[in-house]
């Protein structure tokens, strides 16, 4: 076993980075999720994160970036420019979630999580101050139950 690993050669894996965010398709919450994801699957270190993050970026993304990010760690710019850029207000997420529609064909599972994730914006402690965590997770869940079975065909 041991003479294995040490006659082995390393995987290298080869992924495309997500698309420069311009904010017109989708939340910065979402992408820079996937960003993070990509980087680490590459084996950048938090740095290398935060120094390359502009390269991903348009404008005025890009200048926000420039002015507001230290560049030294990730997960302090993320902070940062995720207080900038994510503007999705719980009013504008509950539209989201009101609007959102199954897609025939579309895994219940993804559906859900879409909609898990509009209430999650919804439902903020600013929002909501009176609900605890574990009545936020069951007020979601009602509703996502809710809107499952009234959007899924019967099966």
């Amino acid at each position: 076993e041991d003479e294995e690993a040490e006659n082995s050669t390393p995987l290298r894996i080869s992924l495309a980075m997500p698309a420069a965010f311009d904010g017109l398709n989708g939340s910065f919450k979402d992408w820079i999720r996937r960003y993070e994801q990509c980087a680490l699957a590459a084996g950048w270190s938090a740095s290398e994160q935060a120094t390359r993050l502009g390269l991903y970026l348009k404008e005025p993304f890009l200048s926000g970036w420039d002015a507001y990010a230290k560049k030294k760690n990730f997960e302090d710019d993320k902070k940062t420019l995720l207080k900038i850029f994510d503007h999705v207000r719980p009013h504008q997420a509950l539209k989201q979630f009101q609007d959102m529609r199954w897609a025939q064909g579309q895994h219940p599972a993804l559906y859900a999580a879409a909609l898990q994730r509009q209430l999650n914006r919804y439902y903020t402690k600013e929002s909501f101050p009176e609900f605890d965590d574990a009545t936020k997770a069951q007020t979601i869940q009602k509703l996502i139950i809710d809107r499952l079975k009234a959007d899924l065909p019967p099966m």
